[in-house]
């Protein structure tokens, strides 16, 4: 799909107009009012209109907003133009589609069509026509029905869409799609009529057949959907792919398909096919499948991927994936089995919560944190004496209201104006044996204490083999807060940060496996003096000594100044199975296998501590190559001079301050991911990262000034509203030598 639109910025804006909350309308009014009020009592002389009065600043009306869509679906292009009128027709039309769905709607949309053809000609050096031909036929095929209800009603609603609290769906949906890539290539003898062909054909089938009945809670941020499949009791072809090579000799005044009996053809074998049959899903969750494999390749291991990965790159795999460097018969089928199936249906749900205590008041603010630094404390110590993890979940009972909020305090605990955030998911078989799997996730953080804390908890109780696992990881981290306006401060700064870890995991009722990780990360002297003698350095040393703390040379240098290079792990691990050591020592002969031209081995006397493995990293001091090295009971292992990738080293380099998101759009975008302005004591940065000498004095100066335009032909209360509440004014003047006032006016 592609569009075109006269203003990006005025399609979204417009598109945002259409829709209101049903929960948040009457807050939104309250809080409205209340900054009206403010605004109005705290600042008389001043405003976004006087601003721009008094710098005779006159907006542009906006013009009538145009665009188009070119959707191509199916092979088939459809085009249609819209301007604001368009758009604003959406309420109406979501107001009948919500008054049809809610009645129930039947759909049966099938097609049958090519998604790619080509044929080339040309002679060759025998005088004979040789010819190639590569087509897709496809057929795609959605069928059912459907009937949803919202909360309030969608169709009730006036001159907007209102977003509802809870949607009600049901759906009987059958979706089945084939296509079949044929790739000829041969060439003809016009003497005898006669055409010799080599062919592959790959084929692809996929069918879904689902009842499906979806819950969502917009207001609480759930979703719960029960899942069953459509004519249980008959057996479904899930999945088939296949690949067929063969050579042919077609009579080409013949007009049947080559393929047909009376035709010379012959399948092409490269060696006898392996086959495996099995059933999969009967134990884990109940619903059984059928998996057929048959393959003519000499071997499945993972070296063929691998290979095949280090032949391209990542993106050329993803868009190729069926890209094969030998031509062999495959076929891998899935068919769904009632007869071996015990389960009939699958409920699943998945929610978020959240929880911000700087949102609170001071009271209740104070009295949570104190109960949550005594709660942690004695939750901490219970953890150090009994050796399980923070993450132990009081239930592990599906969709589970007591387990969703001890993580989100637990998350929280001892965490000052901590902001906690939690996912909760599980997924329930029921039939003749129930089976579930649970998984949630927490993690709380906060702009000013150092502390931050992951939790995850997973159990898993199969259908049959009656045996229930769980797994409890917590992390916690230290680190401290560093300047990041202040370059001389930051490189002075003690940015050593502490990492440690609980991972339990076992058969539920047993001790388990336990492995505990104390980990610390710290910036080398060879790393600080490399960012002290760097050019961008002195040049922010340069600005520092006229007065200017803030350009762009001093951000970059602050940010550079706190990034850490040296992490030291320690690993103690205690009853893990010999299944799980087996898969860690894979893990490593992968990277083994990738890094093998710097890989350096000790396996004849590493003479180690049973029970514990020890990894260093360290990063070069310009963050182009790292060493790794590791001492294990059976083995010490290193890596030399690994050279870094500046995306993976954005990843692995730490910073205090910095996630991993932030470290690697500031190398993208150049420094430029959030653009911003500044003002020093006599510089000044626009967004647009231009730099001019500036001399404020004692009057008020413009620093930034923002007011959206008017929709076209719009008058609607919405429309109003949202662009004042985006119109702002920032003021800033000197006071004294070296300090200065600013004011921010927003019109609400």
């Amino acid at each position: 799909a592609s569009y075109m639109t006269s203003s990006a910025d005025d399609l979204m804006d417009l598109l945002s107009d259409q829709f209101e909350s049903a929960w948040e309308s009457s807050s939104q009014k309250k809080s409205g009012s209340a900054r009206r009020s403010q605004s109005s009592s705290g600042s008389p002389h001043w405003s976004v209109d006087k601003v721009a009065n008094m710098l005779n600043i006159e907006m542009d009306d906006a013009e009538q907003l145009e665009g188009n869509v070119l959707i191509n679906v199916l092979s088939g292009k459809k085009f249609f133009a819209f301007d604001n009128h368009t758009v604003e027709q959406l309420p109406r039309l979501a107001k009948k589609a919500a008054s049809k769905l809610r009645e129930g709607q039947h759909f049966n949309y099938t097609k049958m069509y090519n998604q790619f053809s080509a044929k080339i000609g040309f002679p060759t050096a025998t005088g004979l026509p040789f010819v190639f031909s590569l087509t897709v036929p496809t057929y795609a095929s959605v069928g059912g029905s459907i009937q949803a209800k919202s909360h309030p009603d969608i169709s009730e609603s006036k001159d907007s869409i209102m977003i509802p609290k809870s949607v009600n769906a049901s759906a009987d949906l059958e979706i089945t799609y084939s296509a079949k890539a044929q790739g000829k290539m041969g060439f003809v003898t016009p003497y005898n009529h006669k055409r010799y062909t080599a062919a592959l054909h790959k084929n692809i089938h996929v069918h879904v057949p689902l009842r499906v009945a979806v819950d969502v809670d917009i207001e609480n941020s759930k979703i719960s959907a029960k899942v069953q499949p459509l004519d249980a009791n008959h057996k479904h072809k899930l999945f088939e792919y296949s690949t067929v090579a063969y050579t042919a000799k077609h009579d080409i005044l013949d007009m049947q398909p080559e393929l047909n009996a009376n035709n010379d053809v012959e399948i092409i074998h490269v060696r006898s096919p392996r086959r495996n049959e099995t059933t999969v899903g009967q134990d884990s969750t109940g619903f059984a499948f059928d998996v057929k494999v048959e393959s003519e390749q000499k071997f499945l291991d993972w070296a063929t991927p691998l290979n095949a990965l280090r032949r391209h790159d990542a993106i050329s795999a993803l868009l190729y994936t069926t890209a094969e460097q030998s031509i062999n018969n495959n076929n891998v089928t899935v068919t769904y089995n009632p007869e071996s199936s015990s389960a009939k249906s699958a409920q699943i749900t998945a929610s978020y919560d959240s929880e911000d205590e700087t949102n609170n008041n001071s009271a209740e603010s104070g009295n949570r944190q104190s109960h949550n630094k005594h709660h942690g404390s004695q939750e901490r110590g219970s953890s150090s004496g009994n050796a399980a993890a923070e993450a132990a979940a009081a239930s592990s009972a599906p969709d589970s209201a007591q387990r969703k909020q001890q993580f989100l305090k637990k998350a929280a605990a001892g965490i000052q104006d901590s902001y906690a955030q939690m996912v909760d998911m599980s997924i329930q078989f029921n039939g003749e044996h129930k089976a579930q799997y649970v998984a949630t996730a927490a993690y709380a953080s906060s702009a000013v204490s150092e502390k931050n804390r992951f939790l995850m908890y997973v159990a898993m109780s199969p259908a049959k083999n009656g045996k229930d696992y769980q797994m409890a990881l917590d992390v916690e981290a230290k680190m401290p807060n560093v300047p990041l306006a202040n370059y001389r401060k930051a490189l002075e700064a003690d940015a050593t940060s502490q990492i440690s870890a609980v991972l339990n995991f076992g058969e539920k009722g047993s001790s388990g496996a336990q492995v505990s990780l104390q980990g610390k990360i710290r910036q080398s002297s060879e790393r600080r003096d490399y960012v002290r003698s760097h050019p961008m350095s002195a040049l922010c040393e340069q600005q520092m000594q006229q007065g200017n703390n803030i350009q762009q040379a001093c951000r970059n240098a602050t940010a550079a100044a706190n990034i850490l290079d040296q992490y030291r792990y320690t690993i103690h691990y205690e009853r893990v199975p010999e299944s799980v050591k087996n898969a860690t020592y894979k893990a490593y002969a992968i990277a083994r296998y990738f890094g093998n031209l710097y890989v350096s081995e000790n396996i004849v006397n590493p003479n180690n501590k049973q029970g514990q493995v020890e990894i260093e990293v360290n990063l070069g001091k310009d963050l182009k190559s790292v060493n790794v090295s590791m001492a294990a009971p059976a083995i010490s292992a290193s890596f030399e001079n690994v050279p870094l990738n500046p995306y993976v080293a954005a990843v692995v380099a730490a910073h205090p301050e910095y996630n991993v998101a932030d470290r690697v759009g500031q190398y993208w975008f150049q420094s430029q991911q959030f653009p911003t302005c500044s003002i020093d004591k006599n510089q000044a940065t626009t967004f647009d990262n231009k730099s001019y000498p500036i001399n404020l004095g004692g009057s008020w100066h413009v620093m930034a000034f923002s007011q959206p335009k008017s929709h076209f032909e719009s008058d609607s209360a919405s429309s109003a509203s949202s662009s004042e509440q985006q119109a702002f004014s920032i003021l800033v003047r000197q006071t004294g030598s070296d300090k200065k006032v600013f004011a921010m006016f927003q019109d609400s």
